[in-house]
């Protein structure tokens, strides 16, 4: 099952994302996730806040629903290493 949605993303934010190695894929899917699980927060200023683990990475997304739009405001994620890549 996939929402039938449009994501808005502002020009800073895509900016953004590029230096953090996130692609518009990524948030799409963090947000599809979100609002399918229902796995997801929201902070005081009724912004979402929405997150997905990606392989070893964990992508966060805020978001707000705007005119039947997602608007995103904000991404960034981590990168879980487990163990040592030493011998």
């Amino acid at each position: 099952m996939s929402l039938d949605y449009q994501v808005v993303i502002s020009e800073s934010c895509q900016l953004q994302m590029q230096e953090r190695g996130i692609k518009e894929e990524d948030v799409k899917s963090v947000i599809e996730h979100a609002e399918l699980t229902k796995s997801k927060m929201m902070n005081e200023e009724g912004v979402t806040i929405g997150k997905k683990r990606l392989g070893e990475f964990t992508v966060y997304v805020e978001y707000m629903m705007r005119d039947a739009q997602f608007v995103v405001s904000s991404t960034y994620g981590h990168r879980v290493q487990l163990g040592s890549d030493e011998e």
